[in-house]
Formats: structure tokens, C-alpha cells, sequence
């Protein structure tokens, strides 16, 4: 079965939006991330996944 799958510019735009914003979220994330352990060197990785 040989089935095409036509995707509208419109979805494509959305989708290329949508990754675009998940990359800058990831980045924002580890910039707020480097800023948290740098307030205390009791906070580490170990901590927050345990919490």
C-alpha cells in the first residue's frame, strides 16, 4: 500500500514553530538550571531528582 500523506504549509509552519520553541525552552531551562546550583553547593543533581 502505497499511501501519500499531504501535509499544508500551514502545518508544516506550525511544526517548524513548535520545534523552534521546544529548542529555546531546552536552552532557557539549562540557563535556570546553571543558576540554581550556583545559588547553593548544596543543591545538586542527587538532590533534586530525590525531592
Amino acid at each position: 500500500m502505497n499511501k501519500k500523506i499531504e501535509v499544508t504549509e500551514k502545518k508544516r509552519q506550525l511544526w517548524t514553530l513548535l520545534a523552534a520553541l521546544a529548542a529555546t525552552m531546552w536552552g532557557i531551562s539549562g540557563i535556570f538550571g546553571k543558576a540554581l546550583f550556583n545559588i547553593s553547593p548544596a543543591i545538586t543533581p542527587l538532590w533534586l531528582t530525590q525531592n
